[in-house]
């Protein structure tokens, strides 16, 4: 049986589409509200930047001109029409987390201490109805940390017909089923969407046009959303953790359908991204290649070069130390080393078969295409609640495929929302053999505990273990359950608690970054040896809790 308009207002905690009642007064309705949020964003918690805090000074002054009563300075007719074409609405969510562990960071965001700054959200929109089939929207937003306030969207809407709706400008890319309102944290259950499937998006707003058809068939209401459009000078993520710029070309379609209170979405769109400034790159480059450092002053002005990986595996070891003892037999009884002829070039081919696993990863600059889809449910008859999402997303070079899902199960009373979540991320492999550590023969490099050549075998060690760490940053694959708690003190604001385990697969690190890896991104390789090291984390426990408003 429906759910009355204001019943439904009144328990739905998930602000998507005609979820709540199959009447079109009630749809139509939704829709506003959802519209109203979808035009929002600004971030800041316990603290906002200059921009941040100069925008909600400016959005409270216009919030309060435009609806107060009874001034005393007289308005014009064409300054009443101006200001009531004229919708002020925002949100805020200030969220934080902590896990129990100190050596890896989750999503780059959480640590073993409570912090509020990463997530935390501020945004503020607004939108003018310039005619009855025109309307312009601007939003703004900004987080809590140190980055400037963000223009999340600015397009132009021209109502070409009551059901055939044209949009250009800067519009939010309709990736995944929550993508429009993924930084309202009013609008669903959770303190924040799964990472395993959200934290995939390419980029969160594109330039370009879309096409936006609703009709309604018996008690099906359904919408054809085509999009086309460009990026430019974006980053390119892992969870949070910036891999590389990106610029891209793309084009896409989203398609719902809406019956009673169910909710379906289905997605699919394809990319040709162009990456720059790989982190990535520059970082296994140097681990491979080596780096030229070039001191300021004198007898190093040409450069002094710290030898790489394949220095060491080619240069010192195969030509060097192992040719050596080829051509030197006596060199070898010196060192205490037994080995024939047949066993010192088989050593030299292990080492460069083993060597080549390394020399093979893929690259992540360049030209690389990419298709993402996705397809989703929402289930909501104002007591249950299902939602659920499947994705699947391809990109070339080094950046992963992944396939990711969830499915959240929630149960009201009165204001309260319980529910719980399981979440899956795996990551589909591109290469038969992944990078392993490198092993040697130890009757060659390890003859005697005071030979010196087991500084060259404790090298190829550090190396080889390191990028293999490095190489599964890029495999990553992890499970999470969470188990949360809803609950709305008065319409427009809630509160949430969430508990979640998170548990690594396959001996990668998932979303769960080394801490030393995340604070030295972007700096020497040779700063980051001991934060290469760590053994992937087998499970963790972290918290999560929130406040969202809208307004």
């Amino acid at each position: 049986m429906p759910v009355s308009c204001e019943g439904a207002r009144r328990k739905s905690s998930v602000l998507t589409p005609c979820l709540v009642s199959s009447t079109p007064k009630c749809r139509a309705e939704q829709e506003i509200r959802e519209s109203k949020m979808q035009r929002t964003g600004l971030g800041v918690v316990g603290r906002c930047s200059r921009m941040a805090c100069s925008w909600m000074t400016l959005s409270l002054g216009l919030a309060a001109a435009a609806h107060a009563e009874g001034l005393a300075v007289a308005v014009s007719p064409l300054a009443q029409d101006a200001i009531k074409r004229v919708e002020l609405t925002g949100f805020v969510s200030i969220r934080g987390g902590k896990i129990d562990q100190d050596d890896v960071a989750y999503v780059n965001k959480y640590t073993d201490q409570w912090s509020f700054s990463k997530e935390s959200v501020f945004g503020l929109q607004i939108n003018t109805r310039v005619t009855d089939a025109v309307n312009v929207s601007i939003q703004v937003k900004a987080d809590g940390g140190d980055e400037p306030a963000d223009l999340g969207w600015a397009y132009l809407e021209y109502r070409m017909r009551p059901e055939l709706t044209f949009r250009f400008g800067r519009l939010r890319a309709p990736v995944f089923m929550l993508s429009n309102v993924v930084d309202v944290g009013y609008s669903y259950p959770w303190v924040q969407t799964p990472y395993e499937v959200y934290g995939w998006v390419p980029f969160s707003r594109y330039e370009g046009v879309d096409l936006r058809y609703t009709a309604s068939v018996s008690q099906l209401d359904f919408r054809v959303n085509p999009y086309l459009g460009t990026t430019s000078d974006q980053s390119l993520q892992i969870g949070d953790l910036p891999f590389s710029r990106q610029s891209s070309q793309f084009a896409g379609i989203d398609l719902q359908a809406t019956w009673d209170q169910v909710n379906v979405r289905a997605g699919y769109s394809k990319y040709r991204f162009e990456l720059r400034d790989s982190l990535w790159d520059e970082f296994v480059g140097q681990l491979l290649d080596g780096k030229t450092y070039v001191p300021a002053v004198p007898p190093f002005s040409d450069g002094v070069k710290m030898p790489g990986f394949g220095d060491l595996v080619n240069s010192m070891m195969v030509e060097g130390v192992l040719q050596q003892l080829l051509d030197n037999p006596s060199g070898a009884a010196a060192l205490g080393i037994a080995a024939t002829p047949e066993q010192i070039r088989a050593e030299q081919q292990s080492l460069r078969d083993q060597y080549a696993q390394f020399s093979a990863i893929p690259k992540m600059n360049g030209k690389q295409d990419a298709s993402f889809a996705a397809l989703g449910i929402n289930w909501d008859d104002g007591q249950y609640l299902l939602m659920s999402e499947l994705s699947r997303s391809k990109v070339g070079g080094l950046y992963p495929d992944v396939d990711s899902g969830y499915l959240t199960l929630g149960y009201r009373f009165g204001n309260w929302l319980p529910h719980l979540t399981f979440s899956k991320m795996k990551s589909t492999e591109r290469r038969s053999k992944k990078p392993q550590q490198m092993t040697v023969d130890e009757s060659i490099w390890r003859s005697r505990p005071d030979s010196p050549l087991n500084l060259m075998a404790d090298g190829l060690s550090v190396y080889s273990r390191g990028l293999a760490v490095i190489d599964s940053l890029a495999q990553p694959q992890q499970e999470s359950l969470t188990l949360g708690l809803r609950w709305d003190p008065s319409t427009g604001i809630d509160v949430k608690w969430e508990i979640f385990q998170v548990r690594p697969k396959s001996n990668t690190f998932g979303f769960s970054f080394p801490t030393l890896m995340v604070e030295n991104v972007g700096k020497d390789s040779t700063e980051l040896t001991d934060a290469m090291l760590p053994d992937p984390a087998r499970k963790l426990l972290g918290y999560r809790i929130a406040i969202d408003a809208v307004f």
